[in-house]
């Protein structure tokens, strides 16, 4: 997620993570359908509230 919140793109991540683009939109989309978003924005932004509900106060934007 912290890829997806500090705004890259799948062929930025799978570059970085050593894997194939369409890994990345599988796990991407896999990724919306769990938090019910229909956006990476969207899935960001409630990512994060889970995470300020869950009371660990960690993001993974640096």
């Amino acid at each position: 997620m912290r890829h997806v919140e500090q705004g890259m793109t799948n062929n930025q991540i799978a570059a970085e993570l050593f894997i194939s683009p369409v890994t990345v939109r599988n796990h991407v989309s896999s990724i919306l359908i769990k938090l019910d978003a229909t956006n990476r924005t969207q899935a960001v932004a409630r990512f994060q509230a889970s995470v300020r509900e869950s009371g660990s106060g960690q993001s993974f934007s640096q």
